[in-house]
Formats: C-alpha cells, structure tokens, sequence
C-alpha cells in the first residue's frame, strides 16, 4: 500500500523514521558480528592454549600476535583485548553448558520427560 504524504512536516518525520530504524538495525548487526567475532577469536585462542597453558611461551606469542593485529585492526585487538577475548569464549561455553544442565534438569523433573 503506498501512503502519499500530504504535509511536508509529515514526509519528513516518516522519512527520519526511516533512517533511525536503519540504523538501529546496523547497529544491531555490526554489535552481533562483533560478539561472534571475538568469541570465535577467543575460542581459538584457547585452542591453542595460549592464555594459561603454555606460561610465558604462550604469553610471548599472544604478545606478537596482539601486536600484528594492532598495527593492522587498532587497539581493539592488544595483548589485554585478546585475553579478555579468551575469558569471553570460556565464560560463553560455561553459560552454554550450565543452560543445557537446567534444561536436563527441567525435562527430568517433567511428567511428560522430555516434552517440557
């Protein structure tokens, strides 16, 4: 259905309205694709073990690597970030693995087993 805007005044307000969803919605997609990014950047990290199981061979390398990253991305990817990266990845999987716990928990406690 197209609506012909008759008051100027109301072409504009549609036309802002318009605009700020769009860009609530980009929002909404670069901060989802960001929270994806970094736990994956995260979880590979903890792939290799690099943030508590090699000690400080594993520190140096997080080091170099944090450093090529911020000469290419920006302060977003230093030594500091990457850790906090790593903490996200395991505190996810934690969450993960506590939410499918109560979901056990929930369908055992359920008459119907596990159509709760």
């Amino acid at each position: 259905m197209t609506h012909i805007a008759t008051q100027p005044d109301s072409l504009l307000a549609e036309i802002r309205a318009l605009i700020e969803d769009a860009r609530r919605q980009i929002a909404h997609a670069a901060n989802a694709g960001l929270t994806l990014t970094y736990w994956r950047i995260g979880k590979r990290l903890l792939t290799e073990n690099l943030t508590d199981g090699r000690g400080e061979y594993g520190q140096r390398i997080l080091a170099s690597l944090a450093q090529q990253l911020e000469r290419e991305y920006g302060k977003g990817f230093s030594y500091s970030a990457l850790t906090r990266m790593a903490r996200f990845a395991v505190l996810r999987e934690r969450l993960h693995r506590a939410i499918e716990h109560a979901r056990e928990r929930t369908a055992l406690a359920s008459p119907e087993g596990d159509l709760a």
